[in-house]
């Protein structure tokens, strides 16, 4: 007795299987979006990732300081990273005036909806660190 073939399974289970592993991709997907619009200096593009429209800071700190560079890296990929669905990626800011630049770094967590709040790493001055 042959088994029975059905394209239509065959499609189903395709589809469910693509769809799952993108849904496992996403973060990744986001945190490499985000650290691009970095790296190309769109603010605005890199806080419209955050989920939290409070979390956005950005673009408001890159109009506020005269001087401001920011840069993105994808922390290392992980197994339990991707099973349970987050990448991180460290954030880095310069940012000052007249006087001596302020570094501060956060750690942003990507998910499936987007990025969560920056969590501070460490801070080089009064006030950095922090979101203003």
């Amino acid at each position: 007795m042959r088994p029975k073939f059905s394209l239509r399974t065959l499609f189903l289970m395709t589809t469910v299987v693509a769809a799952g592993f993108y849904w496992l991709m996403l973060p990744t997907i986001t945190a490499q979006r985000f650290a691009r619009a970095i790296a190309s200096e769109n603010y605005q593009l890199a806080d419209s990732y955050f989920r939290d429209p409070g979390d956005q800071f950005l673009h408001s700190w890159n109009e506020k300081h005269w001087r401001f560079q920011a840069s993105a890296n994808l922390d290392p990929w992980s197994v339990r990273g991707f099973a349970i669905g987050r990448r991180s990626v460290t954030l880095r800011v310069a940012y000052g005036d007249a006087g001596p630049m302020r570094p501060a770094a956060w750690i942003v967590v990507a998910t499936q909806t987007g990025l969560q709040k920056p969590e501070p790493t460490w801070s080089g001055g009064a006030g950095g660190g922090g979101i203003l």
